[in-house]
């Protein structure tokens, strides 16, 4: 901790130096405490180098608020704790690592602007934070009078859930419950969620429609998340629930639902592989929903020939695209861009041509998972 914030939690240990722990005094002029019960807005006026304010709510929620400060010609530096003033005083007398677990971060507020600035909620009930303002250094003349204007509201644990629809913005609040957000889908459709965490963060996942998980969040300490999947057809939920227990959280989501052309295959299996002709181009999309099943193509040479191979996919598809021999024997690999390999090495990219020289017989050609992020198009020619 910096020698001035050990000084602004001095003027707080002051505070309480004459005062029993469940009454707090401090110097009216320099202090308020604020109930957020809705919105809420607030001036204040001070000459003093340091302005404390003691926020609660008396509900669950998650308040959100900004600040305005008049009167400086610098930015303003401010602290925001968890608690009530009496924990925040506990935790500076215990030491350092008390304190850190109190502290929730720091903000600057720059002169003449409104700029969200603080946090906090619970999914229980109440909930107290203390905004810590240093003044100091942040006018152009010691001791003249700062304007502070606090804005504040207070958003309440979401109970009722919309239908979800493309492109449209879901803001939402956590609380002990999961919440299931039902989707229906209307033809084979690329599905992402892009993820948004406003106040700590939360797991989500999609399910079926009978709500079991068939995709889950991956990194759900994200602030954003973009997880592409091909579903088909059908009714679906997506699912919100906290990650971690105690706090609330605030967040939002939006949906790309993209339809797709092409059906949900049915050649995967090598008895049921798709029959194709030289120097004609295919394309599908490979799927992880409902299953994950390799995708299988075949086609019969009568005569040796050198044939070329070329293969494309949209990007960040993790798909393999591999040729084969009726026995299964391995001819030629690619990931795309790769150097072929009996072991399967190769480099990531978009596209992979190549030119092979094959004898009289029947040849496979198999496209499977390469990697988690595995659900697009592809598009392939054998000439």
């Amino acid at each position: 901790m910096n020698k001035r914030i050990v000084a602004i939690m001095m003027v707080i240990l002051l505070a309480f130096a004459l005062t029993p722990c469940d009454v707090v005094k401090v110097n009216a002029e320099n202090s308020d405490r604020l109930t957020i019960s809705k919105s809420v807005e607030k001036s204040y006026k001070t000459t003093g180098d340091t302005f404390i304010i003691e926020l609660s709510t008396d509900k669950a929620g998650v308040a959100t608020g900004s600040l305005k400060i008049s009167g400086i010609s610098n930015e303003v530096k401010l602290t925001q704790f968890k608690g009530t003033l009496v924990e925040v005083r506990d935790a500076m007398l215990k030491g350092d690592d008390a304190i850190k677990s109190v502290l929730r971060g720091f903000r600057g507020v720059k002169p003449d602007t409104e700029e969200s600035i603080f946090s906090f909620g619970s999914a229980k009930g109440a909930a107290t934070s203390v905004l810590i303002i240093d003044l100091e250094n942040a006018r152009a003349q010691s001791g003249t009078e700062v304007n502070i204007v606090l804005k504040a509201n207070i958003t309440e644990p979401t109970v009722e859930v919309e239908p979800i629809v493309n492109e449209k913005t879901y803001q939402f609040v956590l609380g002990a419950e999961e919440l299931y957000w039902p989707m229906s889908i209307e033809s084979l459709s690329k599905f992402s969620m892009n993820k948004e965490k406003r106040f700590g963060s939360y797991d989500w996942c999609l399910c079926d429609s009978n709500k079991k998980e068939i995709v889950s969040d991956k990194n759900p300490e994200a602030s954003s998340l973009n997880y592409p999947v091909i579903i088909d057809k059908g009714n679906y939920y997506v699912k919100t629930k906290l990650s971690s227990t105690g706090e609330l959280e605030l967040g939002a989501m939006s949906f790309d639902i993209t339809p797709v052309s092409e059906s949900i295959h049915s050649n995967n299996t090598k008895g049921s592989a798709k029959t194709i002709k030289l120097g004609k181009k295919y394309s599908d999309v490979y799927t992880t929903i409902p299953s994950d099943e390799p995708h299988y193509y075949k086609f019969t040479l009568k005569k040796t020939k050198k044939v070329k191979l070329t293969y494309s996919k949209d990007d960040d598809v993790g798909i393999t695209f591999g040729l084969y021999k009726k026995n299964g024997k391995h001819v030629a690999l690619a990931y795309a861009n790769a150097t072929d390999s009996n072991n399967g090495t190769a480099k990531w990219g978009l596209s992979y041509k190549k030119s092979i020289k094959l004898k009289k017989g029947t040849y496979y050609i198999r496209v499977e998972k390469g990697r988690d992020t595995c659900d697009g198009k592809y598009t392939f020619m054998i000439k």
